[in-house]
């Protein structure tokens, strides 16, 4: 399965949650109409392929597979900071 894209700053927020026992749930904001489009279209699939869980449809955690998929890209971005 080929990975979607998360912006930096969600995977980083994301994986903060699931280190610490997805205790809580990650709220995603979208700052326009066709941010909006594109976000529900890749969460959605994110969500059916089982990598994210969704509550109250804004909502978000990384499932084990979710996190284990996107690792690597957070590894990188911790190290050399968001882009």
């Amino acid at each position: 399965m080929p990975k979607i894209k998360i912006a930096d700053r969600v995977l980083l927020a994301l994986a903060g949650l699931f280190e610490h026992g997805n205790i809580d749930w990650q709220s995603i904001v979208q700052e326009s109409v066709e941010e909006y489009e594109d976000f529900k279209q890749r969460y959605a699939t994110l969500v059916a392929n089982g990598l994210l869980r969704v509550r109250v449809g804004f909502l978000y955690q990384f499932t084990d597979a979710g996190y284990l998929m996107y690792s690597d890209r957070i590894k990188v971005l911790r190290v050399l900071g968001t882009s």
